[in-house]
């Protein structure tokens, strides 16, 4: 692997490999953090480049070190799932093949909990010093293998995963990632006549940037020669597409996408991406019919670029608000039903269901069909419920799963937090204030905490105490604002304290959320002082009604 600066990511890399690898050769391109230390004390064997603007000299440097009969090629912000270990072991014992695909997952955050798109790269091969890569930015070294030993030779082996966490936006925004990329491209495009791959690399980092109308620019320019059998192009189709659709230009995406479907008509991701412009064009018994067909088809093939879950729980979750729009809201609870069954770990199903059926069919038959169809059988699951139904200021609700939390033996800020929440909403303030007082400062709850301790004071009267709390324990913060606002409307002051009048900056949905919790104290008294600022904000009254008539108070 070829590094720089890569200290937060390499030890979770080389720990990945330790079972696998003989020998690890690390190149470092001029690190300034630990990352040499880190490889070393990880035993790493390393070398030095210096930097040319060049990742495929680079590789080849890397190379040229190498004693093995395979060569396994990892990043140090990738990371080789483990149980995926004794298949790729038997990959390297086959005779007839030279190189193989094997299956990168890009993940949307550093954690791997939230998986983007699999595509496949070449990243083992035979230790051959013929086979080197070519290419300043996304390097290949698939037509020297070629070359020397035939397309045949490299295989396909997507069941070999590697986790990529490059394009996680904290490592994106953290490196400057685009702008490398950009200026390696452009030194590229300066160096030798461009090719429809060089096109579609830039239009990839532009479409990255969010600068839709120059990708598209360079993507029409890639189609201009391409091949359509060549690996990158289904996903320039697919960045394409979301081009358009992104730029409003629905029916020019529809109509690329049913083309592009002749070519590739076993592409799933292809149809879901159609569905989705349908919806954005309201045309929705013709979206529905794409998620149902993405449904059918199942996942896409290995050999094209795919979103994981386009054949279940995108589908579903596309399903369900397609049917909510349609105000079929029966059918949209069972599509986020299955999108729930399909992805036991997301809860945002969950929160769909609860938001729709509270909506139009009251606490009670929420509850009954909670309790029917799903099994919460974890502390996190429970805990997770609770919080959702404090969102609709159910107490009650969220005290019932609050305690089959706790009888899973779970405890901890997260639990206290929402415990007192719930006791505070439902009016048992001296058992709100115990587990309230609980939370930690240093926790990530502390703030939401400090929130609810102020409302818990107001509601008891003691304005001193809370105006305390807010100035002194409380870190400057958008919630700061806000609750100084709500302190002075409280004391009556003519201008509620800190209240930024015609600037946006101030958080009115924060505001109106503390509003709607004293409606559900049923606390009149707060609610008719806090609602002083509706003169500096003309939308806080119909947003005010709302809330009321949420909470069943009409009148």
């Amino acid at each position: 692997m070829i590094v720089k600066n890569e200290a937060n990511n390499l030890p979770r890399c080389l720990e990945s490999i330790a079972e696998i690898a003989q020998q690890i050769v690390v190149v470092d391109t001029g690190s300034t953090d630990d990352t040499v230390d880190i490889a070393g004390r990880h035993g790493a064997e390393i070398f030095y480049f210096s930097w040319n603007d060049s990742f495929s000299d680079a590789r080849n440097h890397s190379l040229a070190f190498a004693r093995g009969q395979w060569i396994l090629v990892m990043d140090a912000d990738d990371e080789l799932v483990q149980e995926d270990i004794p298949k790729l072991k038997e990959l390297m014992s086959t005779e007839t093949a030279e190189a193989y695909f094997l299956q990168t997952i890009n993940s949307n955050d550093l954690h791997g909990c939230h998986r983007g798109t699999c595509h496949l790269t070449l990243r083992l091969f035979r230790n051959r010093p013929e086979y080197r890569y070519i290419g300043r930015i996304h390097e290949s070294i698939i037509p020297s293998i070629v070359e020397h030993a035939g397309q045949k030779a490299i295989k396909v082996a997507p069941e070999v995963r590697i986790i990529h966490y490059g394009y996680a936006k904290q490592e994106v925004e953290q490196k400057n990632k685009i702008w490398r990329n950009l200026s390696l491209l452009n030194k590229e495009l300066e160096s030798r006549p461009p090719d429809s791959f060089l096109y579609y690399n830039l239009g990839v980092e532009y479409f990255r940037l969010g600068d839709y109308a120059k990708a598209l620019e360079y993507f029409d320019q890639a189609e201009a020669d391409i091949r359509w059998e060549a690996a990158f192009a289904p996903s320039l189709v697919r960045k394409k597409a979301d081009c358009l659709a992104f730029m409003d230009r629905n029916r020019e995406a529809i109509q690329y996408l049913e083309k592009a479907l002749d070519l590739y008509p076993d592409y799933t991701d292809l149809v879901y991406r159609l569905g989705l412009v349908y919806m954005g064009n309201h045309d929705l018994l013709r979206a529905v019919q794409c998620f149902h067909k993405c449904l059918n088809m199942g996942e896409s093939p290995p050999h094209y670029p795919h979103e994981e879950g386009i054949n279940s729980y995108l589908a579903y979750q596309a399903l369900g608000n397609a049917y909510e729009m349609m105000l079929e809201r029966d059918r949209a609870v069972s599509a986020f039903r299955c999108q729930l069954i399909s992805k036991p770990t997301d809860l945002q199903p969950v929160a769909n269901i609860i938001r729709l059926l509270l909506a139009e069919k009251g606490l009670d038959a929420t509850l009954s069909y909670l309790d029917t169809w799903f099994d919460f059988s974890t502390p996190a699951a429970n805990l997770g419920v609770s919080d959702l139904f404090l969102l609709h200021y159910c107490p009650t609700a969220a005290l019932k799963f609050l305690d089959r939390a706790v009888n899973l033996g779970t405890t901890g800020d997260y639990c206290h937090a929402l415990k007192g929440e719930a006791l505070l909403l439902a009016g048992r303030y001296k058992e709100a204030l115990a587990e309230l007082e609980a939370v930690a400062p240093e926790s990530p709850y502390y703030s939401r905490t400090l929130r609810n301790r102020c409302l818990l004071l107001w509601a008891s009267g003691c304005y001193d105490e809370a105006r305390s709390l807010i100035e002194h324990l409380w870190s400057p913060e958008p919630a700061r604002d806000v609750y100084l606002a709500a302190q002075g409307a409280l004391e009556g002051s003519s201008l509620p304290l800190s209240l930024p009048v015609g600037e946006s900056t101030f958080n009115l949905s924060l505001y109106l959320n503390l509003l709607e919790k004293c409606i559900c104290l049923r606390n009149w008294d707060l609610v008719k002082k806090l609602s002083s600022v509706a003169e500096n904000f003309p939308e806080l009254s119909p947003a005010l009604g709302k809330a009321l008539y949420r909470q069943g108070c009409p009148n």
